[in-house]
């Protein structure tokens, strides 16, 4: 049963981050973010390949590991702002990232990650919350 579980859990976060992308692509797409979509991933090694999947990886075991720990909380208050804490610690981080590697900042892509961040942390934490039978 609580195989189950993780396993749903895992495939929300896919679903969100796989969103996600798409969030990002259509603001590129729209102009709303300035930089291109390679400049969003984190660039590790040489191979395009191998830094996208490190990214996603990282992505999948951060929101992984926040969806169960949100299995614990059961104060809907506390999911919001659990929610975007969560968002805002992770969007920075991820753009904090970009600069370390030579992508120059400025606040409109600095806020545009922050709402796909939000909008990730909230779809996978509401989508991933425990239902307790009445």
């Amino acid at each position: 049963m609580i195989f189950l579980y993780l396993l749903k859990n895992l495939f929300i976060v896919s679903i969100g981050i796989l969103f996600s992308v798409i969030l990002l692509i259509l603001n590129i797409y729209f102009n709303i973010s300035t930089h291109n979509y390679n400049d969003y991933y984190i660039k590790l090694f040489d191979a395009e390949w191998l830094n996208i999947l490190i990214i996603i990886a990282t992505y999948v075991v951060v929101y992984y590991i926040c969806s169960l720990l949100n299995y614990l909380i059961t104060n809907i208050n506390f999911i919001n702002y659990y929610s975007f804490i969560i968002a805002l610690l992770v969007g920075s981080f991820h753009y904090f990232t970009m600069y370390l590697n030579g992508v120059e900042v400025d606040l409109i892509n600095f806020m545009s990650l922050i709402s796909i961040e939000i909008f990730l942390s909230f779809f996978i934490n509401y989508s991933t919350k425990y239902e307790k039978s009445v």
